[in-house]
């Protein structure tokens, strides 16, 4: 393992020193920006001289529903700027008023099911970020961070000022956007930005770009997006604070007691320093995170935990800074559990955030950088101890999307000083045997064609005691053509690799002479293989047959875990998605477990096999009332298992949303173990009345 370990950093080390090994992009789209002469008002009717003598962005060409043709609703766009604002012009042709679709008019609206013009700008050219402004016939706005070059689209949490309008005509609508520098992270040196525009016609079931996208990507995609060429270096936004304070406060009172009722105020404050251009300085003081929306609630019938992303602001710009080192379910670093402590491995208490600073961004056109702490306070009713968490990361782009990372993470408890307290004073103490350190690198590749993307990382834990397999390791490589997506992973976990500020599944083993459960050291392999299929004409749009694995197996190959899935499924020209699948899972219980939540007669150590069968149909949101419903059956473990869930949505369009969502367990075993019925349900109204 010593020898594989020095020859991974050897070529960290070479591709640090020799970015000419990235790949070129290919051939772009080119629209050229020039400054306004005069006064530009943002109110949807482009009736300034600068809009006339513009370089329009036109022959917009379908993403969907197919990618080979102009699409039927065109839009014209013209972009400028002066030494505040970048301007922002769209015609948007082919929709009549009246036909519409959008979901609500609340701010962040969903894009993919709503009428609207889109830009993304990617000021750095990186192919790994930008952002997405958007706006719908009814000139209601959304703001979006795309990451790891669009893969999985835009984080809507984002919020920033810009502004907009709207005019809608008989057979077309315009929008206006005014975007503040200050509001962007760019070098003022760089005379060339990628950009590109986007058009969503959900009533004609069309969405398009200004820069093609293959329809195999997602809309987002950043790989293909076209040039912007300044003029003359974009303006400096100058400076930039912004200061957020709060102030909250609870009453409560223990009737049962007679006690009189208490107050208890808080108050803090979010703060946001633009150190240049590109690196941006965010602060926060006794944060409050009571205005994020919550979590859904879900039934996990799994040995995993789930993942559930961060929503919190503080956390959010440049958040892909941090958060993309490792894999999906390896992640040395993740800031969820920062306010958060774990008492044992399944269960975290909640923790305040006394204060926390975060630097990120570009130093350079090709380097990014990113340092992180925060402290939070003591729970003696817990006997929690402060923590103190540090992270420090550093990206160097290749060229295209690819890059090569460093990351460091560091979580220190300074415990109570016990003396000085029993004195009346409060004085912590750095604690040398409670800490837990990562330090690793990432390399992520991307070709010029975009068909080709792959990653490896070697990630390494330090923690007072642990010495062996203390290190994690992957890699995968991805291959995505129109017709063909083929994946192969692997993974490896040390049963010592231990990522306190991180996410990382854990498998056990319970030893029955000692009666006590221990970590293992798993591999998990993940390859994935999909054929799609293009008909000429008819009501799919495209349908393919796929073959999925997913293998946990402890140091001696044996199977832990493991889950074999046949596929079929059938995208429609409406939008809507009908999808089957054939499963059979391999689960091998090292210890008595209860698997129904009854605590009752434990299911017995051994090997179990089981198959289920699952239909799932996903109506588009096209229509005012739609729907979503998906049914599981089939064996489990040793019993059978039936799992329907669903949900029922009807729009008032635009100011009201109605949906019910809903899902039944139902697991019935033989005796002497006990049946579980699990219900879920979650009704939710949203009500926008105005924008």
């Amino acid at each position: 393992m010593k020898q594989s370990k020095n020859i991974f950093i050897l070529l960290i080390s070479f591709l640090w020193l020799n970015p000419t090994w990235a790949t070129l992009s290919p051939e772009r789209k080119i629209l050229n920006i020039k400054k306004t002469n005069g006064e530009i008002r943002i109110d949807g009717v482009l009736d300034e001289e600068d809009w006339k003598n513009l370089e329009t962005a036109n022959n917009f060409q379908q993403h969907f529903p197919y990618d080979t043709l102009l699409a039927k609703s065109q839009t014209e766009v013209m972009i400028t700027y002066n030494d505040k604002y970048l301007y922002i012009a769209a015609i948007c042709y082919g929709q009549k008023k009246g036909e519409y679709v959008v979901q609500s008019l609340k701010r962040d609206y969903d894009f993919n099911w709503s009428d609207g013009f889109a830009v993304n700008i990617d000021p750095f050219g990186d192919e790994n970020n930008a952002f997405n402004f958007g706006v719908s016939p009814f000139e209601v706005q959304r703001e979006a961070l795309i990451t790891n070059g669009g893969v999985w689209g835009g984080d809507a949490s984002w919020d920033n000022k810009w502004f907009s309008a709207v005019s809608t005509l008989k057979d077309s609508w315009i929008v206006e956007m005014a975007i503040p520098f200050k509001t962007l992270r760019y070098n003022d040196e760089d005379d060339v930005w990628r950009i590109n525009f986007l058009r969503n016609d959900v009533y004609n079931r069309e969405d398009s770009h200004w820069s093609p996208v293959p329809r195999n990507y997602n809309e987002n995609f950043l790989g293909f997006s076209g040039e912007l060429h300044w003029d003359n270096p974009p303006p400096s936004a100058g400076t930039n604070i912004s200061i957020i304070p709060y102030t909250i406060g609870q009453i409560s009172r223990d009737f049962e007691n007679g006690e009189a009722p208490k107050l208890k105020p808080n108050i803090g404050m979010d703060g946001k320093i633009a150190v240049t251009t590109s690196l941006n300085l965010d602060l926060t003081i006794n944060p409050d995170f009571s205005q994020v929306d919550a979590d859904k609630q879900v039934s996990n019938l799994t040995r995993f935990s789930l993942f559930v992303p961060e929503k919190r602001k503080f956390f959010l710009e440049n958040s892909d800074l941090f958060g993309l080192f490792g894999f999906r379910q390896i992640r040395p670093f993740f800031s969820r559990r920062i306010g958060l402590y774990p008492v044992s491995d399944f269960q975290n208490e909640l923790v305040p955030i006394l204060s926390g600073a975060r630097l990120s961004g570009k130093l350079t056109r090709n380097i990014s950088l990113g340092v992180l702490n925060a402290q939070t306070g003591r729970v003696e009713d817990l006997d929690i101890e402060s923590q103190n968490y540090s992270t420090v990361v550093m990206r160097r782009h290749l060229g295209g999307k690819s890059y090569l990372g460093a990351i460091f993470v560091n979580r220190q408890a300074f415990p109570l000083d016990s003396v000085a307290f029993a004195e009346g004073k409060r004085s912590y103490n750095y604690d040398n045997n409670d800490y837990n350190r990562i330090v690793g690198a990432d390399y992520f590749y991307s070709s010029k064609s975009n068909k080709w993307a792959g990653k490896i990382f070697y990630h390494h834990s330090l923690s007072p005691g642990l010495k062996d397999k203390t290190y994690a390791h992957a890699s995968f490589l991805i291959y995505n053509s129109k017709k063909i997506f083929s994946m192969w992973n692997h993974e490896y976990v040390g049963y010592n690799y231990t990522a306190d500020v991180g996410y990382v599944p854990r498998i056990y083993h319970y030893d029955p002479e000692t009666e006590t459960v221990q970590r293992r050291s798993y591999w998990r392999f993940e390859p994935h293989f999909t054929y799609k299929f293009y008909p000429k004409s008819g009501i799919i749009n495209h349908h393919s047959v796929g073959v999925f694995f997913d293998h946990y197996m402890d140091e001696n190959m044996e199977y832990m875990d493991r889950q074999n899935k046949l596929k079929y499924e059938i995208k429609f020209q409406s939008a809507s998605d009908l999808k089957f699948s054939i499963v059979n899972d391999f689960s091998r219980l090292i210890y008595p477990s209860d698997l129904n939540g009854t605590f009752d007669t434990l299911l017995p150590v051994g090997s179990y096999s089981y198959n289920y069968g699952s239909i799932e149909y996903v109506a588009s949101q096209r229509n005012r009332l739609n729907s979503l419903f998906k049914v599981n059956y089939g064996s489990f473990f040793n019993g059978t298992k039936l799992s329907i869930s669903g949900a029922l949505n009807y729009r008032v369009q635009p100011w009201g949303k109605f949906s019910i969502n809903a899902s039944r367990d139902n697991i019935i075993m033989p005796a002497p173990y006990n049946n579980a019925y699990v219900t879920v349900i979650g009704p939710q109204i949203q009500l926008s009345f105005t924008k």
